[in-house]
C-alpha cells in the first residue's frame, strides 16, 4: 500500500518512517531535504535522521535546475545573480513551484522531474543545471560551471529509507530487491522519461552521500544565516 503523506517539506511522511515497527513492512522514499536540509534548518524536528532512520539506497539521483518565471528579464546567471537573495520556504516543491509560476518569487532551484510541464509550457525558463556538468536529460541548458559558479553539486536524489533497528538481514534484502527492480529495462527507461539515473548504491553509500551533503551545505546555511520563513 502506498500512503502518501505531503507536507513540512517532507517531514511528515520522513517522520512516519521513522516511528513505524522495523519489521521490514514500512518504507519511505525520501528526497535530500528531510535527511539533509531540515536536519540544518528546522531544531524542533521530530525525528532525527541519524537515529532514527536506517538507510537501504541511494535509488535515483537527478540534477537541480536553477529556473526562473518567464516575465524575469535575465537571460542567463550572470544577469540574475546579485548580492542579497532572500530566501522563502514552501512546504514541499510543487508549491515552490506554483509560486514560481504565479510570480511570487523570481528564481527557485528545484529537481529537474518537478519542472516538466512548466518548461514545456514556457511559464518558467532554465538557466543552468547545479551541476559541475550538463545534464544529458538537459543538453541545451549550461551548468554552473559553465556559468562561472564552480565548486557546487546541487544533484538531488531519492533515497529509500526505513525504520531504525532494523534486522541487517532485512536491510540486505530491502536492498538486493531495490537494486533488481531498478536494473529492469523498462524501470530504466520510465525514470529516464523524469530526467532521472539509477545510482541503486548500497546502504553505507547511502549514508556517505547523506554525511557529504550534511558537510556541503551546513556552511551555506550557518555563514548565509537561512532561516525557514
Amino acid at each position: 500500500m502506498v500512503d502518501n503523506k505531503p507536507g513540512a517539506g517532507g517531514a511528515i511522511a520522513v517522520n512516519a518512517v521513522a516511528k513505524a515497527d522495523p519489521g521490514g513492512y514500512t518504507i519511505g522514499i525520501s528526497p535530500p531535504g528531510p535527511l539533509v536540509l531540515n536536519r540544518l534548518l528546522n531544531a524542533k524536528l521530530s525525528y532525527d535522521p541519524a537515529k532514527d532512520l536506517s538507510y537501504i539506497s541511494v535509488a535515483v539521483k537527478q540534477a537541480n535546475v536553477l529556473v526562473v518565471r518567464s516575465p524575469l528579464p535575465a537571460a542567463n546567471v550572470g544577469e540574475l545573480i546579485r548580492p542579497e537573495i532572500v530566501p522563502i520556504s514552501y512546504s514541499g516543491t510543487p508549491q515552490a513551484v506554483m509560486a514560481l509560476v504565479a510570480g511570487e518569487v523570481d528564481m527557485a532551484c528545484l529537481p529537474a522531474q518537478a519542472l516538466l510541464p512548466q518548461l514545456k509550457s514556457g511559464k518558467i525558463r532554465a538557466l543552468a543545471v547545479a551541476t559541475g556538468e550538463r545534464s544529458r536529460f538537459l543538453p541545451t541548458v549550461p551548468s554552473l560551471k559553465e556559468a562561472g559558479i564552480s565548486g557546487i553539486d546541487a544533484t538531488s536524489w531519492m533515497g529509500i529509507i526505513a525504520p531504525a533497528n532494523m534486522p541487517a538481514e532485512i536491510v540486505a534484502r530491502l536492498r538486493e530487491e531495490t537494486s533488481r527492480a531498478l536494473q529492469e529495462p523498462g524501470v530504466v527507461s520510465k525514470l529516464a522519461t523524469q530526467y532521472m539515473e539509477v545510482v541503486a548504491s548500497t546502504p553505507e553509500q547511502f549514508a556517505s552521500t547523506v554525511h557529504d551533503d550534511l558537510a556541503r551545505w551546513r556552511p551555506v546555511v550557518e555563514s548565509r544565516k537561512i532561516q525557514l520563513r
